[in-house]
């Protein structure tokens, strides 16, 4: 039974014996993550309706996703309090990718 899923951040493919949960564009997701509170923080002092517009739309930005992230974290979760996923890759890195393996 092969299943797979991918999207611009992750991949996941099902095999017989193993999942693979591949975030193959984290570095870009955690800029996306970082750059509004730099871009509020440079905005502060010169309009504080701006920065405070970006910190809130920053916030509704983080809630969708975690709601999105949140099954694949799950997932991996479970598979770590039991001892059956092997990590790989780095987390800031575009050539190496952090991988996760669940073995079934």
């Amino acid at each position: 039974m092969n299943k797979s899923a991918e999207t611009f951040f992750y991949s996941r493919k099902e095999e017989n014996k193993e999942i693979i949960i591949t975030f193959k564009n984290y570095p870009i997701l955690m800029i996306t993550y970082i750059l509004p509170w730099l871009f509020a923080w440079i905005l502060f002092y010169s309009n504080i309706g701006i920065s405070i517009a970006i910190i809130i739309l920053t916030m509704i930005y983080y809630i969708i996703m975690v709601s999105y992230f949140r099954n694949k974290l799950n997932e991996v979760k479970i598979a770590m309090r039991n001892n059956n996923v092997q990590v790989s890759g780095a987390k800031w890195s575009l050539n190496n990718p952090l991988k996760y393996i669940i073995r079934k």
